[in-house]
């Protein structure tokens, strides 16, 4: 008979037979850390079963960059090459709304709402306590949809949002925003469990049976970035259309599948572009920017990094 410290588990000798030295960094010294090309390979691994995107027969829709691995002998250092070819993106996508077109209507009201919600971020500088900021988040949130209308500026009569709206979405621009809400949601849970965590055991949002209160939380920072913003380019680029959002039974609305496809295509399309992460200073797809914020986030509750660095983008 054995005890549990005589066994040697099988992802180790999996390790073992890729490199020695690796194998010793995670099961004996447990000081390995992800890079971005490993957190590459965990972003596969999570979203290659998600039905409707991808396969493991087909993995164009995988937002990751082709790597080309070299190894002989035992080795200490593996380096991944990148191919040579055109950039995966340029940036977030063009739809900058009232930012590309300054004299459109609406903007006094959202130069208005800019403001305010500086001036909630402002607050924030006293550490409140959690009930006070939940209070805070709501008034920002509030303030944010209310001009949200004015950045729609195609398809006007097709798409009207007057109020944010949820289970169900009671127009065209709200079903769009909870569908692509439920895609990040997906993506968040998968980050926080790809870095150790616990998606039900959040911080801000409280905490419910069955709820990924943590990814929802993480999901807060990435929202207006990769959700709203890929709504507004929809629609204003006239991507889509509203013939293709119907009634629901229950009395929300709801779009075809045409339509759904339409936007899971855009979505993984967006996850595809590259940015510089703004904490990190480095390269990454933004598919992986969940990945990367769940990663800093462990860290710092390891208390290997003081403090935790949101991400912001401007």
């Amino acid at each position: 008979m054995f005890s549990e410290d005589d066994l040697l588990p099988l992802s180790a000798l999996a390790q073992m037979l890729f490199c020695e030295r690796r194998a010793a960094l995670i099961h004996i010294e447990n000081i390995w850390s992800d890079n971005v090309a490993t957190l590459e390979g965990s972003h596969l691994h999570q979203q290659v079963d998600l039905p409707g995107v991808v396969s493991r027969g087909d993995l164009r829709g995988v937002p990751l960059r082709s790597l080309r691995l070299g190894l002989s002998g035992k080795a200490d250092v593996v380096e991944f090459h990148l191919q040579d070819g055109p950039p995966l993106g340029a940036g977030p996508p063009a739809g900058g709304a009232l930012r590309d077109n300054p004299g459109l209507p609406g903007s006094a009201e959202v130069e208005k709402a800019a403001a305010l919600l500086a001036g909630k971020l402002g607050a924030l500088e006293s550490e409140p306590p959690v009930d006070a900021l939940r209070g805070i988040e709501g008034d920002a949130a509030r303030i944010y949809f209310s001009v949200f209308d004015h950045l729609i500026v195609a398809q006007k009569d097709e798409f009207r949002f007057v109020e944010r709206s949820r289970r169900p979405p009671l127009d065209s621009v709200n079903a769009l925003l909870s569908f692509l809400y439920a895609l990040l949601a997906h993506d968040g849970r998968a980050a926080c469990k790809c870095a150790g965590l616990d998606p039900v055991v959040g911080f801000l949002h409280a905490d419910r049976p069955g709820r990924p209160s943590l990814a929802l939380d993480l999901m807060e920072e990435l929202r207006p970035f990769l959700a709203d913003r890929l709504v507004l380019v929809l629609i204003n680029r006239q991507q889509i259309h509203g013939k293709g959002f119907r009634g629901a039974e229950s009395g929300g609305i709801q779009m075809d599948d045409a339509t759904c496809k339409e936007v899971l295509v855009a979505y993984q399309k967006r996850k595809q572009e590259e940015l510089v992460h703004p904490f990190l200073q480095e390269k990454c797809p933004v598919g992986l920017v969940a990945y990367l914020q769940a990663r800093l986030l462990a860290r710092h509750l390891r208390g290997d990094q003081d403090g935790y660095p949101p991400f912001i983008w401007k």
